[in-house]
Formats: C-alpha cells, sequence, structure tokens
C-alpha cells in the first residue's frame, strides 16, 4: 500500500511538471521605433520613423559625442544613452614598414554627411526622441513619434499594447500549474513523514 500511495503521488507530479515544461508561452508583442536621420553638416534632417514588432539593440553600451533621449507625452524623460556621431567612420588599415611584413593600423576618417539609423525601444506613452549635442547639451533635432505610433496601432489594432520592457507576466494556467505543484509537493511531504511516524 505504502509503495502504490507513493507511485502514484509520483505520477501526479510528474504530469504536472510536464504541463508546466509543455505550457505556451506568452506571445511577444515587444515593439521598436526605427528613426533615420541624415546629418550634413551642421543640419539633420528625418528621413523616415517607422515602428514594428522587435526587440532594440543594448543602448547602454554605446559611447559618443550625441545624447539620445526619449520623452514621453507629458515631456517627462523615460530614458536617456549615448550615441556615436556617424560622421566620424573608424577603420583599419594594413601597413607596412621595413621591420616587419605588416600590421594594422586604425585610422579615423571624418565626413561632412552621414546617416544615422537608431533602433529604439517603444515604451508605453513614449512620444518623442531628442538628439542633442552631450559637450554643450544643445538640441540638435527633436523627433515626433505619434505619427508612427498611430499608424502601428491603425494596422495592429489588436495588438494588447504591451510594451517592450516589462515585467514577467504570467498566464493563469501557468500560475495554477505552478500551485498544484507546490501543493503537490506538500501533499507528499506530509504523507511521507506520516508514514514515517507509523
Amino acid at each position: 500500500m505504502k509503495r502504490f500511495i507513493i507511485t502514484g503521488l509520483i505520477v501526479l507530479l510528474l504530469l504536472q511538471v510536464t504541463g508546466l515544461a509543455s505550457a505556451e508561452e506568452p506571445p511577444d508583442y515587444s515593439k521598436i521605433v526605427i528613426v533615420h536621420l541624415n546629418i550634413n553638416k551642421n543640419s539633420i534632417t528625418e528621413k523616415s520613423i517607422e515602428m514594428r514588432y522587435g526587440h532594440a539593440p543594448n543602448l547602454e553600451t554605446r559611447y559618443g559625442d550625441f545624447k539620445g533621449t526619449l520623452k514621453s507625452a507629458d515631456g517627462s524623460t523615460i530614458r536617456e544613452f549615448d550615441l556615436w556621431d556617424p560622421r566620424y567612420q573608424l577603420g583599419d588599415v594594413l601597413e607596412t614598414d621595413n621591420e616587419s611584413s605588416g600590421y594594422l593600423s586604425g585610422y579615423l576618417t571624418y565626413s561632412d554627411t552621414a546617416d544615422l539609423f537608431l533602433i529604439l525601444p517603444y515604451y508605453e506613452n513614449q512620444m518623442t526622441f531628442e538628439l542633442s549635442d552631450k559637450k554643450t547639451g544643445t538640441l540638435l533635432k527633436k523627433v515626433n513619434m505619434s505619427q508612427a505610433i498611430i499608424k502601428f496601432q491603425s494596422n495592429y489594432p489588436k495588438d494588447p499594447g504591451s510594451v517592450s520592457v516589462s515585467p514577467v507576466q504570467f498566464d493563469k494556467p501557468v500560475i495554477y500549474l505552478i500551485i498544484g505543484v507546490v501543493i503537490s509537493l506538500l501533499i507528499i511531504g506530509t504523507i511521507l513523514s506520516m508514514i514515517r511516524k507509523k
């Protein structure tokens, strides 16, 4: 009888763990905003803004003379990060001299004109992107994202409006499975302690 009870409880636990492992993950509704700017000397022109599903790269690892700021509809700052000025291009060139057969040497070039492509995360209530000179604090360009957001919402009216950076959310079936596993473990522990006492 003791073996039968323990086997039954183990099967029950395995069934719940299998259900937990096979539970579907909630759909990913993360979104990005792609901003294309053209820099020509001291003039910055907005070329295009598009919102789509996706994940933005890590903005914290960047360095440069520009500062990017995402702002909400009420003007409050959501996030700030550094950006490289694309007019400065870094590269490598193979050089030779009398002492070696060749070596790589880095170089930096400057061009008056360059395109700046930004893949930005989308946050709830996000409305504008501001590009500033990090040294002087001068605002170089302000981009209004409202039209791109409205167009995306009209193309995907059933989108639940989740944001790209949000706390982990569990579907109800997953929560029920977790509760079931915990209760089963408590029952097994109780029965085993009762059997040992006998």
